[in-house]
């Protein structure tokens, strides 16, 4: 694995350390301490689904506010540019943080594209690159 893919796999891990952190933290301001037994699997289901909201608003807000780089990408230097070396537009950058969200539902499927052809599936569908 090169330099560049190795920066973006831990941009990637940082960005999901931080947003399982505050996915957490939210999840637990959603429900009562004092859960019965009984609801607990409609709980941890919700909880699921807080935590991927979380994911999505997470990656829409960095491509909305900090032209698409995250606080993972910003910590290891790594940046997103088109085929052509130019910037994302906003349209691509939203379309690209969906297809991203997607990808992290279908992780392992996800990981197996990226290890096989060496690159993500939002970068395929977008057009994109990093460096």
């Amino acid at each position: 694995m090169n330099k560049v893919n190795t920066n973006r796999v831990i941009a990637f891990i940082i960005d999901l350390f931080l947003f399982s952190i505050f996915a957490s933290i939210f999840s637990c301001f959603l429900f009562e301490k004092n859960d019965l037994l009984n609801i607990l699997i409609a709980k941890i289901n919700l909880r699921v689904f807080a935590y991927y909201l979380f994911v999505f608003i997470y990656f829409i807000l960095f491509d909305i506010v900090n032209t698409g780089e995250t606080i993972g990408k910003s910590a290891m230097s790594v940046k997103t540019f088109n085929l052509n070396d130019s910037k994302l537009t906003l349209k691509q950058r939203l379309i690209r943080s969906c297809v991203k969200f997607l990808s992290i539902i279908l992780i392992p499927i996800s990981i197996v594209i990226y290890y096989l052809n060496g690159y993500t599936i939002h970068d395929n569908i977008c057009k994109t690159k990093t460096s």
